[in-house]
């Protein structure tokens, strides 16, 4: 029986302790594909900020921007924009109290310092290899370079600051157009988080593709790691945690594989008849 399943990049496919995607996932993905099953990245990073290595691998397609924009055999079937009037109050608000953000776009994404720093250091360890190697086929710009042409084709914004009293004030006050959700495992120290569309996380992108395949929700497989990936996990017929995932993931997973470093893709895809 064909499954649909959908996996998430970092902390699930890319390893960070060796800055690339383990040999066992690769070596996954080939034998699933191999046998029919529709394979889908399912990542938070928008399709701009995704480097060309994630396009030659042997996947169906990709959903970017945690549901945001997707893409099958190269075409497009979903994409959404950011509503511009409530972007601009957000960004307004967030200058005003002292809280970085990240416009994140389909093609280009454009970081406030603090938060471009913080994503060069938690991906790149403030090393020039590293740093060629992940900005290869990726772009990021400082919101000094956000142009009009820019801002129509934001997807989703990311956020991080120390004023907790005043982005939760904010966040509690969102638009009925908007959702938003915060990291329990914040890498800078400060709060982190993100904030969709309302209608394109996810959760809602297994039901798009499984929709537009012609597919049943029973077939779908989401394996993720962090707390944006709890939408898919509770959505998907099976929902499995990596060994490494946050522990709010795990509590909602049918199925907790291995450490992403002890091959936990491979084995989960084993577990599951995948391979």
């Amino acid at each position: 029986m064909k499954k649909f399943v959908f996996i998430d990049i970092d902390g699930t496919l890319f390893d960070k302790s060796i800055h690339s995607v383990p040999e066992s996932a690769k070596l996954a993905l080939k034998m699933a594909k191999d046998k029919g099953h529709e394979l889908f990245i399912c990542t938070g990073r928008t399709k701009g900020m995704v480097d060309s290595s994630y396009h030659k691998l042997p996947v169906s397609g990709f959903v970017y921007g945690c549901g945001s924009h997707i893409e099958k055999d190269n075409q497009l079937l979903f994409s959404v924009q950011f509503p511009r009037e409530e972007m601009d109050d957000l960004v307004d608000y967030f200058q005003k109290n002292d809280i970085d953000y990240t416009l994140e776009g389909r093609e280009v994404s454009y970081f406030s310092e603090a938060a471009l720093n913080n994503y060069m250091s938690y991906f790149c360890e403030n090393n020039p290899e590293m740093e060629e190697r992940f900005t290869s086929g990726v772009v990021m710009k400082t919101l000094s370079k956000v142009d009009e042409a820019g801002k129509q084709q934001i997807l989703k914004m990311a956020f991080q600051t120390k004023n907790e009293k005043a982005l939760i004030a904010k966040l509690e006050n969102l638009s009925d157009k908007l959702t938003y959700f915060i990291y329990s495992d914040s890498f800078s120290g400060d709060i982190e988080g993100e904030i969709l569309v309302k209608g394109a996380d996810k959760a809602d992108s297994i039901d798009r593709v499984v929709e537009i395949c012609k597919g049943d929700l029973k077939d779908t497989i989401a394996i993720g790691d962090s707390d944006n990936d709890i939408s898919m996990i509770k959505k998907a017929g099976i929902g499995i945690a990596m060994g490494n995932a946050c522990d709010s993931l795990k509590e909602a997973a049918d199925y907790i594989t291995t450490h992403i470093s002890e091959d936990g893709l491979y084995t989960a895809f084993e577990v599951m008849g995948l391979i």
